[in-house]
């Protein structure tokens, strides 16, 4: 079906661009492994807006801790379940006064009523990190436990959930496509030491 009218004034239109230095999330487009039991399961950390016009946040703790729970309700487990049914997340202010800002420490603890053993299983290297494990290939089983009381103090501790970028490494090696009438085509940025050098 095609359109004998001009259907748009053929303008793509961003936001403004910060070129310099600024907090990325470390969460935000990555990906995270839960074992339940005897399977693994792969919860992608969403960016963007839903078709619903929800809008994935990772900025401060209560709206990370409602985008991940959001993220877990998609990956069904069996039997009518999904993972948030049976990993809560909790977000914990330094400050109680201010349960919105930031710093604040991701827990995952088990809520799960059938006795199944629970596992942090992995995910991308940057998602590892953010969340606290640092020596993750070396950690047993027992330190990947999720437990009903959660992960110990010595994971949380160590979180990282934000890291500054320059506009070179947020582009850097990344691509971006265009669909019209039905063809895409994908531009491909530099590194982002080639940006940096141009």
């Amino acid at each position: 079906m095609a359109s004998k009218t001009e259907v748009s004034d053929s303008s793509l239109i961003t936001g403004s661009i910060n070129l310099g230095e600024s907090q990325v999330s470390n969460l935000e487009g990555q990906y995270v492994y839960f074992k339940v039991g005897s399977k693994s399961y792969s919860v992608s950390l969403k960016s963007g807006t839903t078709t619903d016009g929800y809008t994935y946040d990772y900025s401060n703790g209560k709206n990370a801790q409602e985008s991940i729970t959001r993220s877990l309700k998609e990956v069904s487990i069996g039997g009518g379940k999904t993972l948030a049914d049976v990993i809560q997340v909790t977000a914990d202010p330094y400050n109680a006064a201010d349960p919105e800002g930031t710093p604040f420490k991701l827990n995952f603890k088990s809520t799960d009523t059938a006795n199944n053993t629970i596992l942090f299983d992995g995910g991308s290297e940057t998602a590892i990190k953010a969340l606290g494990f640092t020596n993750f290939d070396n950690l047993s089983e027992e330190e990947r436990q999720i437990k009903p009381e959660g992960f110990t103090e010595d994971f949380m501790n160590k979180q990282k959930f934000f890291e500054p970028k320059t506009f070179a490494q947020r582009v850097g090696g990344t691509s971006m496509s265009f669909t019209y009438n039905g063809t895409t085509k994908s531009i491909e940025f530099d590194s982002a030491a080639d940006i940096q050098t141009k």
